[in-house]
């Protein structure tokens, strides 16, 4: 068959994901859901293109435009941790991070942004 006519399972996999955080990420701008509502409608969205693990807060994040993220942000971001100490432990998995950034050609910088998220 020709390839125009037949899509590998991986590519449409990748086109059910992009579908998914286009949709996700507009839902969001819209509607500035708190984290219940998101929580719902990601479940919703996975059952709709079929995507077998809901994908995190960070990654929709990841995957929005530069313009995007800037405006989802706030509805994305978990609130701060206090500790009695006044000290938080942060863990940052940067190579998921750096890999995401170079796949998408962004120019930003990714240890701050990732702090940033992490810590509001």
């Amino acid at each position: 068959m020709p390839r125009a006519v037949t899509m590998e399972t991986s590519e449409i996999m990748d086109n059910n994901n992009n579908n998914f955080y286009s949709e996700i990420t507009d839902w969001i701008k819209e509607n500035k859901p708190d984290k219940e509502k998101l929580s719902r409608h990601k479940k919703d969205l996975c059952k709709k293109y079929k995507i077998k693990e809901i994908p995190t807060d960070i990654n929709i994040y990841l995957n929005a435009t530069s313009d995007d993220a800037k405006l989802i942000r706030t509805c994305l971001q978990t609130k701060p941790m206090r500790t009695g100490s006044g000290v938080t432990v942060i863990a940052a998995h940067l190579e998921m991070y750096l890999r995401a950034i170079r796949a998408r050609n962004l120019v930003q910088c990714a240890v701050s942004e990732m702090i940033m998220i992490l810590t509001g």
